[in-house]
Formats: C-alpha cells, sequence, structure tokens
C-alpha cells in the first residue's frame, strides 16, 4: 500500500510531475503528461520530506541528511550529510534556492548549484 507521509507530494508551478513519498524509504515521479509513473527512486533513509527542482528531487531524511537525485539519469547525486541535527520536516524552492526546516528548529537556505559540486 501507498503510505503518505506529511509534506510527501511537491509539484512545481508550470511543471509536468508530481513528485510522492511511496514509502518510507522511497519516492516516485509521477507525468502528467504520461499519466504514470516515470521514475523511481530508493534511498537508504527515511524520507521525511521532499520538492521537485527542474530535473532534480530533493529528499529530507529523518538523520538530518538531504539527498539529491537528477530525475532524468535516476542518478543520486548528491547527500549532505548533517545539514540538520534531525529530522528534515519540510523542503521548499524557489530558482536555483531551496530551504530546509528540521526539527532542531533551524531554517536553512541552500544554493543547489553549489550542492551539486
Amino acid at each position: 500500500g501507498i503510505v503518505v507521509l506529511e509534506d510527501s507530494c511537491s509539484v512545481r508551478p508550470n511543471s509536468h510531475f508530481l513528485t510522492m513519498s511511496s514509502s518510507l524509504s522511497s519516492f516516485q515521479v509521477f507525468s502528467f503528461t504520461k499519466e504514470r509513473a516515470v521514475s523511481r527512486f530508493f534511498g537508504h533513509e527515511q524520507i521525511t520530506s521532499l520538492v521537485g527542482m527542474s530535473d532534480f528531487v530533493i529528499a529530507g531524511a529523518s538523520n538530518g541528511n538531504i539527498l539529491i537525485w537528477q530525475v532524468s539519469s535516476g542518478e543520486l547525486l548528491s547527500v549532505i550529510q548533517n545539514a540538520h541535527f534531525q529530522a528534515i520536516r519540510v523542503l521548499r524552492a524557489s530558482e536555483n534556492l531551496f530551504f530546509s526546516g528540521g526539527d532542531d528548529g533551524v531554517v536553512k537556505v541552500w544554493d543547489l548549484w553549489a550542492c551539486l559540486k
């Protein structure tokens, strides 16, 4: 069955994709134009939040890590270890920046391209 986590769906404005968590350690990207799932991503960590940015999906984990996948290749491009000291509950995106908020009470601003270097 599908386990829907709080803040586990993401649709970007003018996007053709929906990102949805389907279990505690995986999520799928659905295409509105193809009317089906186009990618499924697996992490080794419990995913607590998701956001889509262009060709990327960013996931926050219960251990405070941030994971960044490229949708078109399915490749895990970056893991930001200890981005927060506790679970990441909220991710939001704007242009090339994304924002994370965790149970540690901290909100952080990240530059996507700097995180991918």
